[in-house]
């Protein structure tokens, strides 16, 4: 053990947790691991420690010079995940405490070339100090650190991330940071527009994320996009703001005045409409005018919108979700899950809300670590 450089005692024994673009130094529930005699094991120690030679000589070849890291607190880091990824375990011995200056999770700082290097986006370094906690009026407090806002704009763009999960892997924790911070202004733009009438509902795969994958706290890694419907319960506010100019200029007016409308409310010029998943409302305005428009879709970034109107909320069942409040059909649920899913309620790799099919990072006892697993075993 250590005390720090004011002789305040700190225990240096923590579970990490690498997976999902995520490190994460977390305190285990009795202190270590496993108990030696008057020594303890966990996943990491002390800077003060003792490798064994070769060990350290074949962790030193995989380490890679980071000009972003003066203090070498982060080098610290890096061999404790050189020492997970090879199942080493870190022993502290209850001999008379160690005095470090500066403890190195206290001052490790993510670079870009680490987060490269080990598919780390976010890293939880503890809990903040007990000085700093007092500071921040919070003694459970987690020192994070992110990469998000040192990303190019491109990394939360879906691109790629399609390409992740298609592969089995997850996607990017910043594309999901950014697809979360997306839903929740969505969300809070439509209910206040008129919190009375207007609700949020989920659909396709997000339908499931909200009710049992715990979507009160967080998308999964697995998500790319999230669907949802712009419900009223009376006429769709957009649908009836657009209808009066597409009797007179058209179809394709309509269009052009519901793009708009939903650039203006979310402040969002990245929005689209697929002219070819709209050919029977086309047919429909032909024949029966504007007055055949019951809902119209739109793709906001990595959201796919429907607007639609005259739903029944006594037949809604409120969700949270993000912290927000969406609301459920509780016929659509069941549709999700026993047409699409033939009721089977684990997540398989490349399911969306029309297609059931599963993809899976290669068997390799390396794996990159973004990589999702299942808790089955096969046979």
């Amino acid at each position: 053990p250590v005390v720090d450089e004011d002789g305040r005692w700190r225990w240096p024994v923590a579970s990490l947790r690498h997976e999902h673009w995520r490190l994460r130094y977390e305190p285990y529930p009795t202190g270590h691991s496993l108990a030696l005699g008057h020594c303890v094991g966990g996943d990491t120690t002390s800077a003060t420690r003792v490798y064994r030679g070769e060990k350290l000589r074949e962790m030193i070849e995989r380490l890679r010079p980071d000009r972003q890291d003066p203090t070498a607190a982060l080098l610290m880091v890096e061999l404790d995940v050189l020492a997970l990824q090879a199942e080493v375990q870190a022993y502290t011995c209850m001999e008379p405490p160690l005095r470090e200056k500066g403890i190195y999770l206290d001052r490790a700082e993510l670079t870009p070339r680490f987060g490269s290097q080990y598919a780390v986006q976010v890293a939880d370094f503890g809990l903040q100090s007990p000085a700093a906690s007092a500071y921040l009026g919070s003694v459970s407090a987690l020192r994070r650190q992110e990469l998000c806002d040192r990303l190019p704009n491109s990394s939360v763009s879906g691109t790629e991330d399609y390409e992740l999960v298609q592969s089995g892997r997850s996607s990017t924790y910043c594309m999901r940071r950014h697809l979360q911070m997306r839903a929740k202004q969505l969300i809070h733009w439509w209910v206040s527009m008129d919190p009375e009438r207007n609700f949020v509902l989920p659909v396709q795969g997000t339908l499931l994320t909200a009710l049992v994958r715990g979507g009160a706290l967080g998308i999964l890694p697995r998500d790319i996009d999230l669907e949802f419907a712009l419900g009223s319960s009376g006429p769709n506010p957009l649908i009836s703001a657009c209808q009066a100019q597409a009797e007179v200029e058209g179809y394709e007016a309509f269009v052009q005045c519901a793009v708009r409308f939903t650039q203006r409310g979310l402040k969002i010029r990245q929005v689209e409409h697929d002219m070819e998943h709209s050919l029977m409302q086309h047919k429909l305005f032909a024949r029966h005018g504007a007055r055949s428009i019951s809902k119209f879709r739109v793709h906001v970034e990595s959201l796919d919108l429907t607007y639609v109107g005259h739903l029944n909320p006594k037949e809604l069942i409120r969700v949270d979700f993000l912290g927000s409040e969406l609301r459920v059909m509780w016929h659509q649920c069941e549709y999700q899950l026993f047409e699409i899913y033939g009721g089977d309620l684990r997540k398989k790799v490349g399911t969306s809300g029309t297609v059931d099919k599963s993809e899976a990072c290669p068997a390799e006892r390396q794996a990159h670590k973004a990589c999702l697993r299942s808790g089955c075993k096969e046979g």
